[in-house]
């Protein structure tokens, strides 16, 4: 993910940063809540974390964005 990023490949740094997040909240999945919280807490996971859910915010936005652009058109 880092390697990508300071490589210039932004979209490849956030897939890997969306798959990394995949894995570690399967780890975190049967985790009690405690543990859970702690496990989130280590900043490298953190910043997957982070990275993969403002990866998925900016992607429902841009599509909203698109929808909204073909009904306009379509109107």
């Amino acid at each position: 993910m880092a390697l990508a990023e300071a490589s210039g490949r932004p979209t490849d740094a956030r897939q890997h940063a969306s798959k990394a997040y995949i894995v570690l909240d399967e780890m975190a999945d049967g985790l009690p809540a405690e543990a859970a919280n702690a496990f989130w807490a280590e900043p490298m996971r953190r910043d997957v974390r982070e990275r993969a859910l403002l990866e998925k915010r900016t992607a429902a936005v841009s599509n909203e964005k698109v929808s909204q652009s073909f009904v306009s058109q379509r109107s």
